[in-house]
């Protein structure tokens, strides 16, 4: 015990203490003294250091150094991962041992070309360690090469296409929907911020929910994803194309006369558009995409929000709810203004982990606190 006896402690069976008038021997593992009510912490030090005497004014030493010695209070390590779009495929995310909970932070995408901007979710989850999340980060909408179809944001974005005005010979680029951003255990959707709906210049499309997504502007826009239904096309007879939402999917902008393509999300926007039997020709409308609603209802999740993103402008864009929390990034979930691109979803994953002190840490703290106090005279060897 080199170590110790420079600071004036030696092995022994028992503590001397002023408080217990005598001498008492303490109990081989760590507890309390019930008959008296103290707090014995020395025979804590049982097979790192042995058990300790001390002398008169040493009482409060013997506890901070003991207490010290066993380690301090555990200490809570916080951990975060920010998730961003690496192309359409799903991601996983493997729960680290020793973590029960979640708190989810969730952007969805913004639709293209005057679109809508994308919907945000926050909540905890409830999960098991080694539970394997899949986690579908969303794309943005895609822009329209004059009346070209181009493909929907991943993650449920719905097609969009270009729209040609017959009556002053001018093409409009379309812009598809943006895709939701969720998170499933297997095939159960957990959490899901939808993404705003796809425009066609002037026609804008419908920022995402919220539970309940916005339509889209113009003549024949598409509607907003509920928490039952997709939305829908006005003239979906007419729709030369899958134009109404569904689960999980956007409708497509009418595929002759060009709209908007439907949000992402728990439900999808409804597509916008129709044609007459003659592409292009007088009759013929456009309108932008409705957006997503988003979902906070799976299993396991609780103290949950959802809020709407802000409505389409067309030469501006849009920006898209939750950017006031402090784990968003710039650009995230935005709606394009016209010919421009949506921005794409965002999922941050936070939680915390137990770490317990080594022994030795919190021994070495207390006896550099009995030096920094010039306590040291108070502790001499037992003779």
């Amino acid at each position: 015990m080199p170590a110790l006896s420079r600071y004036g402690c030696s092995r022994s069976d028992e503590i001397r203490d002023p408080l217990f008038r005598g001498r008492h021997a303490p109990p081989k593992s760590a507890g309390i003294d019930h008959d008296r009510g103290s707090f014995i912490l020395v025979p804590m030090l049982s097979g790192i250091v042995g058990n300790l005497t001390f002398h008169g004014r040493a009482r409060f030493l013997a506890r901070v150094v003991c207490l010290g010695a066993i380690g301090v209070a555990p200490a809570l390590h916080a951990s975060q991962i920010a998730l961003t779009y690496i192309g359409p495929s799903p991601q996983h995310f493997i729960v680290p041992a020793n973590v029960f909970s979640l708190q989810v932070k969730l952007w969805g995408a913004g639709g293209a070309s005057a679109g809508g901007s994308g919907g945000y979710v926050t909540a905890l989850l409830d999960v098991t360690p080694n539970e394997d999340l899949v986690v579908i980060v969303a794309g943005g909408g895609n822009v329209s090469q004059g009346l070209a179809v181009t493909p929907g944001g991943f993650g449920g974005g719905g097609d969009g296409s270009g729209y040609f005005d017959v009556f002053t010979s001018t093409p409009y680029n379309g812009g598809s929907g943006g895709g939701g951003t969720s998170i499933m255990m297997g095939n159960t959707v957990l959490l899901d911020a939808a993404g705003g709906g796809g425009g066609v210049y002037s026609e804008v499309g419908g920022s995402a929910g919220g539970m309940v997504g916005q339509n889209g502007i113009g003549f024949d826009p598409g509607g907003g994803g509920t928490q039952t239904a997709g939305g829908s096309n006005p003239v979906t007879l007419l729709c030369h194309y899958v134009c109404d939402g569904s689960f999980g999917t956007g409708g497509n902008a009418d595929i002759f006369q060009g709209g908007g393509g439907g949000g992402g999300g728990y439900y999808g926007g409804g597509g916008g558009g129709f044609s007459t039997p003659q592409a292009n020709a007088p009759g013929a409308q456009t309108g932008g995409g409705g957006g997503g609603s988003s979902y906070i209802g799976g299993p396991g999740v609780s103290n949950a929000i959802t809020l709407s993103g802000s409505s389409a402008n067309f030469s501006k864009g849009s920006l898209p709810a939750g950017i006031a929390d402090l784990d968003y990034q710039s650009g995230i979930g935005t709606g394009g203004a016209y010919s421009v691109s949506g921005g794409n979803g965002l999922a941050v994953l936070s939680w915390t982990t137990t770490q317990a002190p080594e022994p030795s840490t919190g021994l070495v703290l207390c006896t550099s606190l009995i030096w920094l106090a010039g306590i040291r005279k108070f502790l001499r060897p037992r003779s």
